[in-house]
């Protein structure tokens, strides 16, 4: 009789897990797919392949339950492909809504070990890592791209949320 919401890993999903979930009370998911590229899935260990996104992704739509996608965009090895092929990705397991955020390098984790390690970066709280921060420096065409993405996908959320409010 609960009405609740979850957080899952997309390879954790089966069709019956998510009959099951339905059944008990579950009204939404939340899955950090985090990109479209495979080489990125790869490379930050996500253990993920794009197949079996697509495949499982699926089965939530076909089910009819609410769910968002969480993404991530900027990570320093990124190319401007890999960001796209995220975007793509996005649109096309149709999430209910789709949230994007900028990769942010956390002190203590391999990448900030590979990359930022030994920069002189002025360190006081996780959140003055931001790309407001210049930490992340890419491409301007990919930094250009990930700005629209944002726009894009927020004019995705906001037509999803009217035609569920019809």
């Amino acid at each position: 009789g609960y009405n609740f919401s979850a957080a899952s890993r997309v390879m954790a999903l089966t069709p019956d897990k998510i009959e099951k979930f339905i059944r008990r009370g579950g009204k939404g998911l939340y899955i950090g797919i985090e990109s479209g590229s495979q080489e990125v899935l790869d490379r930050i260990k996500k253990k993920l392949n794009i197949k079996e996104i697509l495949n499982r992704t699926k089965w939530l739509n076909d089910a009819g339950i609410p769910w968002n996608a969480f993404f991530i965009a900027g990570f320093p090895f990124e190319t401007l492909n890999d960001i796209k092929l995220t975007e793509e990705l996005a649109y096309t397991i149709k999430p209910t809504f789709i949230a994007l955020s900028r990769f942010t390098p956390y002190p203590g984790t391999q990448l900030w070990k590979e990359y930022y390690q030994n920069k002189s970066i002025r360190f006081l709280d996780l959140f003055q890592l931001n790309p407001e921060n210049n930490v992340v420096q890419l491409e301007s065409s990919s930094e250009n791209y990930i700005e629209k993405m944002f726009q894009d996908f927020d004019k995705y959320n906001q037509n999803n949320k009217e035609k569920q409010a019809h």
